[in-house]
């Protein structure tokens, strides 16, 4: 006899958008009256949305291109509440389905989840580099993720920062997030490069907090290095060389505006240099699906898209410093990769400033040479080139003493 189960479901619309079908977006010729209207929409829904929809990871504003034929087929631009869901098309029982707008603007719901980005290793560096792996083993099972930037701690000295909940285990991270841990409450505090045995130095400080509307939340943990120190600012060797290995990041000079839109670069342990576009900042909410019971949540994040269908990270990236070029050209850090959604975007960056607030400094590691050093280089050239001078010199007047002979 076949027992029949009746599951109750409700459809939300026959439509849908998955990520990967969404229309370009522009930031152009958007007003400020609009981005502003468009930010005071998700402070004042994502809180709501996210605790009433279990299954909603995502609340983001975007500006879209639209076609108006009422304008002679002029391209506007007009506000979206983008919602992403888990599975777009159906909603838990308990639930009714979103508003077709909130405050005005239309919503979007799209299909994807917001994962934070730890995981896999590579090569063991004589000298570290940003954007090399870094593994931490707790009990025996290893996190793993990507070293990012460098800084002079006050009383630790050379250290680099990581995300937190690449080497933390989801126990440790949900502990740090609750304010129920410190670093001395960690079982060991080694961290490896590329893995065990190699042991690269130690976790002295992880800064996690639980974002809102108006604060981003961090999630960092702060390693210091014992062995291999870096001695100049090139990102790790890719496994295929390209000219991308030119890159250098050597001012130690951050860029804290939220105004930055274009192109932005990283350097991860998985996907390695990758491209994508910083998007036109107008607020967004995170929301992690429930990890041992808690939800993680982040808000006010970089928001970066996939350049030319390219993937930007994945699972592994996770610490990843992401770099911009300033009005003068040169490379300078925004932010650290903290997650996204695998596979096609967007993907969510923890903004420098506030790490650099958080952990209490004003700069990063510079390798670029102070002018005293610069002083004393050309000081050395200049003896050099004086010794063979005089060698020379003596050279000829030893061959003219010969020919006059």
């Amino acid at each position: 006899m076949k027992i029949k189960y009746k599951i109750d479901y409700l459809v939300k619309t026959p439509e849908f958008v998955k990520c990967t079908d969404t229309k370009e977006q522009t930031n152009k010729e958007v007003t400020d009256s609009e981005i502003k209207r468009l930010t005071t929409c998700i402070q004042k829904n994502a809180d709501g949305l996210l605790s009433k929809h279990k299954y909603l990871t995502i609340v983001q504003g975007y500006f879209i291109n639209v076609n108006s034929t009422k304008h002679n087929n002029s391209v506007i631009y007009e506000p979206r509440l983008v919602l992403y869901v888990l599975a777009k098309g159906f909603i838990p029982i308990d639930e009714y389905p979103f508003d077709s707008q909130y405050d005005g603007i239309k919503t979007e719901v799209r299909e994807g989840t917001f994962q934070l980005f730890g995981n896999q290793a590579n090569d063991i560096q004589d000298n570290i580099r940003m954007g090399c792996s870094i593994q931490r083993v707790i009990n025996g099972k290893p996190y793993i993720g990507t070293l990012g930037v460098f800084f002079e701690h006050q009383q630790h000295g050379l250290c680099g920062i990581t995300c937190g909940h690449a080497i933390l285990s989801p126990e440790e991270h949900i502990k740090f997030m609750t304010k129920q841990a410190n670093v001395d409450n960690l079982q060991n505090n080694i961290v490896f490069q590329p893995s065990e045995p190699n042991v690269l130095g130690q976790v002295v400080q992880v800064i996690s907090s639980l974002g809102d509307i108006f604060n981003s939340g961090n999630d960092i943990a702060v390693v210091k290095i014992d062995n291999r120190h870096p001695v100049n600012g090139k990102l790790s060797q890719q496994k295929q060389e390209t000219k991308e290995q030119e890159f250098e990041y050597t001012s130690g000079r951050v860029f804290t505006s939220n105004k930055y839109q274009g192109v932005c670069c990283k350097f991860g342990r998985t996907t390695e240099f990758t491209k994508g576009t910083v998007e036109l900042f107008v607020g967004n909410v995170t929301k992690t699906i429930e990890m041992h019971g808690t939800e993680v949540t982040y808000s006010n994040l970089i928001v970066v898209n996939q350049l030319n269908e390219c993937e930007f990270a994945c699972p592994g990236d996770s610490g990843a410093p992401v770099f911009v070029k300033d009005g003068d050209g040169e490379n300078v850090c925004i932010g650290l990769l903290l997650g996204g959604i695998p596979g096609c975007g967007p993907y969510y960056v923890i903004p420098i400033e506030k790490i650099l607030n958080d952990i209490g400094i004003t700069k990063l590691k510079s390798f670029s040479p102070s002018n005293a050093e610069l002083g004393r280089s050309i000081e050395k050239v200049e003896q050099n080139i004086n010794k063979k001078i005089d060698k020379l010199e003596q050279k000829i007047v030893e061959l003219l003493l010969k020919r006059s002979t």
